[in-house]
């Protein structure tokens, strides 16, 4: 599994006047999960204590803020990676991803192709069959 990292500054306009506003330090880690089949992005917060009087808790501080990719979701190209984490990720970066994704559909991440292709058809088959149920639910059809 592959981890790269994005940082920067999210700012967020508290008065239209522009006078106040809130602020983070953020880490992206993204990459490529071999074993999920999938691209994923964990956001952390670089300076959580916003608030001295009360500060995060070890658990608040072990997880991220957001999750992107995980399961039973999977993000199957970067492009759709980068319009969940609503940011456009280095040229560099984008092509790193691309090309862990096609090594590792080519066998060459440690699992022959054949169980690759496996395990991207069974995924596929799962996700499909929870779009159809939820199809199915929004239909009000029985067996949903």
């Amino acid at each position: 599994m592959s981890r790269h990292t994005v940082r920067g500054t999210a700012t967020w306009d508290d008065c239209d006047d522009q006078t106040s506003s809130v602020g983070t330090d953020f880490r992206w880690e993204v990459g490529y999960d071999p074993r999920r089949i999938t691209y994923y992005a964990e956001l952390w917060d670089e300076a959580p204590m916003d608030d001295p009087e009360c500060p995060p808790t070890p658990e608040e501080l072990a997880r991220p803020i957001v999750s992107i990719g995980e399961m039973p979701l999977s993000i199957l190209s970067v492009g759709e990676l980068e319009r969940e984490m609503d940011m456009e990720l280095p040229d560099e970066l984008v092509a790193q991803l691309r090309e862990e994704r096609e090594r590792h559909l080519a066998g060459q991440l440690g699992e022959p192709i054949h169980v690759v292709r496996e395990h991207l058809l069974t995924f596929r088959e799962l996700v499909f069959r929870d779009h159809l149920t939820e199809m199915q639910r929004y239909l009000g059809q029985p067996g949903a």
